[in-house]
């Protein structure tokens, strides 16, 4: 059986990036992972077992992301308790939100 290389198969499509002419093969800007997505994905699932980057992020990063992830589920948790009416549950939920919105932009001034 003859496997061959998803890269090779990539350069092998002929379509060029319309921001930068980059080939699919050889992503030149960040609109190439999106333009080559279809061709990128399987090759980097093959490559890289993920098509995703699943490599250390620095860590003001990595605290930044997660405090902008639970003020995306505060929002979430809000607004579901809105909807069902559960008005004091909900205030408890506006209030951890204001404090997780506080500290985010406490730490964006520098001061956490």
């Amino acid at each position: 059986m003859n496997l061959i290389s998803p890269i090779v198969l990539i350069k092998q499509s002929g379509r060029e990036c319309p921001l930068c002419g980059s080939k699919p093969g050889e992503p030149g800007c960040p609109e190439c992972y999106r333009f080559f997505a279809d061709e990128l994905k399987p090759a980097l699932t093959a490559l890289y077992g993920a098509p995703t980057h699943r490599g250390e992020v620095p860590r003001r990063f990595d605290e930044r992301s997660k405090r902008e992830r639970r003020i995306a589920e505060l929002k979430a948790e809000l607004a579901a308790a809105v909807a069902a009416e559960e008005f004091e549950r909900a205030c408890g939920i506006r209030d951890s939100l204001r404090l997780a919105q506080n500290e985010t932009e406490a730490a964006q001034h520098g001061l956490v």
